[in-house]
Protein backbone atom coordinates (compact mmCIF):
# COMPACT_ATOMS: atom_id res chain seq x y z
CA UNK A 1 0.00 0.00 0.00
CA UNK A 2 1.70 3.16 -1.08
CA UNK A 3 -0.89 6.09 -1.20
CA UNK A 4 -3.14 8.05 1.22
CA UNK A 5 -5.98 5.49 0.60
CA UNK A 6 -7.15 2.33 -0.89
CA UNK A 7 -9.24 -0.59 -0.71
CA UNK A 8 -8.39 -3.77 -1.23
CA UNK A 9 -10.73 -7.01 -2.46
CA UNK A 10 -9.91 -10.09 -2.07
CA UNK A 11 -10.71 -11.76 -5.46
CA UNK A 12 -8.63 -14.78 -4.93
CA UNK A 13 -9.17 -17.70 -7.51
CA UNK A 14 -9.36 -19.83 -4.17
CA UNK A 15 -12.15 -18.68 -2.47
CA UNK A 16 -10.80 -19.38 1.12
CA UNK A 17 -7.44 -17.87 0.47
CA UNK A 18 -6.03 -15.44 3.63
CA UNK A 19 -4.76 -12.37 2.33
CA UNK A 20 -2.74 -9.54 4.24
CA UNK A 21 -2.36 -6.51 3.98
CA UNK A 22 0.72 -4.29 5.32
CA UNK A 23 -0.27 -0.44 6.15
CA UNK A 24 2.43 2.34 5.55
CA UNK A 25 2.98 4.59 9.04
CA UNK A 26 0.51 6.07 10.43
CA UNK A 27 -0.58 9.30 8.99
CA UNK A 28 -3.75 11.67 9.72
CA UNK A 29 -6.33 11.11 7.58
CA UNK A 30 -4.77 8.69 5.70
CA UNK A 31 -7.86 5.46 5.35
CA UNK A 32 -7.56 1.72 3.82
CA UNK A 33 -10.16 -0.68 3.86
CA UNK A 34 -9.95 -4.62 2.95
CA UNK A 35 -12.96 -6.82 2.48
CA UNK A 36 -13.84 -10.38 1.07
CA UNK A 37 -15.46 -9.94 -2.71
CA UNK A 38 -16.36 -12.53 -4.59
CA UNK A 39 -14.28 -14.71 -7.23
CA UNK A 40 -16.25 -14.93 -10.43
CA UNK A 41 -17.62 -18.42 -8.94
CA UNK A 42 -17.77 -18.29 -5.08
CA UNK A 43 -17.93 -15.91 -1.73
CA UNK A 44 -14.56 -15.45 -1.11
CA UNK A 45 -13.74 -16.63 2.69
CA UNK A 46 -9.90 -15.85 3.41
CA UNK A 47 -8.94 -14.83 7.19
CA UNK A 48 -8.45 -11.37 6.51
CA UNK A 49 -5.32 -9.61 8.01
CA UNK A 50 -4.58 -5.63 8.51
CA UNK A 51 -0.80 -5.32 9.41
CA UNK A 52 0.90 -2.15 11.09
CA UNK A 53 4.40 -1.25 9.46
CA UNK A 54 6.69 -1.26 12.82
CA UNK A 55 6.89 -1.21 16.36
CA UNK A 56 5.62 1.80 17.74
CA UNK A 57 2.56 1.48 15.18
CA UNK A 58 -0.97 0.36 16.74
CA UNK A 59 -4.46 -0.62 15.86
CA UNK A 60 -7.40 1.29 18.23
CA UNK A 61 -9.59 -1.85 18.53
CA UNK A 62 -13.29 -1.46 18.64
CA UNK A 63 -13.36 -1.10 22.30
CA UNK A 64 -10.80 1.56 22.64
CA UNK A 65 -7.85 -0.54 23.55
CA UNK A 66 -4.86 -0.68 21.62
CA UNK A 67 -3.00 -3.37 19.42
CA UNK A 68 0.23 -4.84 20.44
CA UNK A 69 2.98 -2.63 19.05
CA UNK A 70 3.59 -3.49 15.45
CA UNK A 71 0.53 -5.66 16.37
CA UNK A 72 -2.63 -6.34 13.60
CA UNK A 73 -5.93 -7.39 13.46
CA UNK A 74 -7.79 -10.25 11.56
CA UNK A 75 -11.27 -11.37 10.29
CA UNK A 76 -13.23 -14.80 10.89
CA UNK A 77 -12.32 -15.61 7.52
CA UNK A 78 -16.08 -15.33 6.32
CA UNK A 79 -17.61 -13.97 3.40
CA UNK A 80 -18.06 -10.12 3.22
CA UNK A 81 -15.89 -9.94 6.03
CA UNK A 82 -14.99 -6.23 5.82
CA UNK A 83 -13.28 -3.33 7.83
CA UNK A 84 -11.33 -0.11 7.49
CA UNK A 85 -8.60 1.85 9.57
CA UNK A 86 -8.33 5.17 9.38
CA UNK A 87 -5.24 7.37 10.67
CA UNK A 88 -5.83 9.34 13.62
CA UNK A 89 -1.91 10.24 14.23
CA UNK A 90 1.86 9.31 13.43
CA UNK A 91 1.15 6.51 15.19
CA UNK A 92 -1.81 5.55 15.67
CA UNK A 93 -4.99 3.55 13.33
CA UNK A 94 -8.66 3.75 14.49
CA UNK A 95 -10.45 0.32 12.95
CA UNK A 96 -14.16 0.71 11.89
CA UNK A 97 -15.50 -2.99 11.40
CA UNK A 98 -17.97 -3.15 8.68
CA UNK A 99 -18.90 -6.82 8.56
CA UNK A 100 -17.80 -10.14 10.27
CA UNK A 101 -15.62 -10.76 13.57
CA UNK A 102 -12.04 -9.01 14.25
CA UNK A 103 -9.78 -9.51 16.78
CA UNK A 104 -6.64 -7.81 17.39
CA UNK A 105 -3.26 -9.19 17.86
Amino acid sequence: VGCNSAYEDNENATAATAVAGTLPTAMIGAQFCFDNAYNGSAPNTGVLTIQTSAAGQYIIYTDGTLSASGGYVSSGGAARDAACVRGVDSTHWMLYVNQGTWTKH
